[in-house]
């Protein structure tokens, strides 16, 4: 779930959005980060918790943004990332969280991240067909693109004196519906991965893919569609009373969260398919009958992972040696 700063941003944006989403296209989204960070040596204690980072937009135009915080005492820190990317027909989200602890004799050290990210892309957009009278029903069929990668990873150094544990979470939501004179048609997918100290990393929910949205439409007649994207990824970290440790790294990249994927069909009441259709938006312009095509690769986020690893492993060969 987002804090509660921004969730009251996102949905006051999106009321704002769906009111006028017969006029025009409609963009919002907010990412929110989040870090602490301590360390006590003897009778010395020292915390820096810095203020979340917010980044929330509403406009009528695609809309980029970020927000990132780091958090560090002693030897530990937390790092937290979200961003958002939105276009017709897609967004593109990350949200991502590191916690290090390293310990010491006598000293404990204990490092939090966390990062959330929401965005709305809303659109309004009206099927044609040739030559087909005022008022035609037709039953449509659109794919709907869900790709990405969630994780959530832990380590400690085992040690005869100190101790360390770590924690990590990532999820993600996704969801796409579409409003008309017919009624509401939807599809919804989630889900998390997770490593806690003590257990094997766990990932459930709903698989990464494409999925069928079938609808009826009338010629002429307003769609309204909306895509919806939600990640969460958070980590933490502690180790005490030894040369010791610990990290957790969490992440939802969803580099293309939910992507419009185009008209797959348009058949009539006997079930005949037609050709040459459109369904044009006039506010943005995209033609809902082709799918959306990423205008940039976005970097996976198990690259950056890849890299935080490693150099924290050679952080901790160096404090080994």
């Amino acid at each position: 779930m987002m804090s509660t700063a921004l969730r009251l941003m996102v949905c006051a944006s999106w009321a704002v959005a769906a009111s006028a989403a017969q006029a025009q296209t409609s963009y919002f989204g907010g990412a929110e980060a989040r870090a602490s960070s301590f360390y006590w040596l003897s009778e010395t204690y020292s915390e820096q918790r810095p203020d979340p980072v917010l980044s929330v937009l509403s406009t009528a135009v695609p809309i980029a943004a970020a927000a990132d915080n780091l958090a560090a005492a002693g030897p530990g820190q937390g790092t937290s990332h979200g961003s958002y990317r939105l276009n017709p027909g897609g967004l593109h989200l990350l949200a991502t969280a590191t916690a290090l602890a390293q310990g010491g004799e006598f000293a404990n050290n204990g490092s939090w991240a966390e990062s959330r990210v929401s965005a709305v892309f809303g659109d309004v957009f009206v099927l044609d067909v040739p030559n087909a009278a005022p008022g035609s029903v037709y039953r449509v069929q659109a794919r709907i693109d869900l790709s990405g990668a969630a994780y959530g990873n832990g380590q400690a150094s085992v040690s005869d004196h100190g101790s360390g544990g770590y924690a990590s979470i990532a999820t993600w939501s996704a969801q796409a519906a579409l409003y008309n004179s017919h009624g509401s048609f939807a599809i919804a997918a989630s889900a998390f991965c997770r490593h806690d100290l003590g257990y094997q990393p766990t990932c459930g929910g709903d698989a990464f893919g494409s999925f069928v949205l079938d609808f009826t439409a009338t010629v002429g007649q307003p769609n309204q569609l909306y895509l919806m994207g939600d990640l969460r990824a958070e980590a933490s970290s502690t180790y005490s009373a030894d040369f010791g440790v610990a990290v957790a790294s969490a992440g939802a990249d969803l580099g293309r969260t939910i992507a419009w994927g185009g008209l797959l069909s348009v058949s009539d009441a006997a079930n005949q398919s037609v050709v040459g259709f459109s369904a044009l938006s006039a506010s943005s312009g995209f033609d809902y009958r082709n799918a959306y095509a990423a205008p940039v690769p976005e970097p996976a986020a198990w690259i950056s992972l890849a890299l935080g690893l490693l150099a924290l492993g050679l952080r901790k060969a160096q404090l080994t040696a």
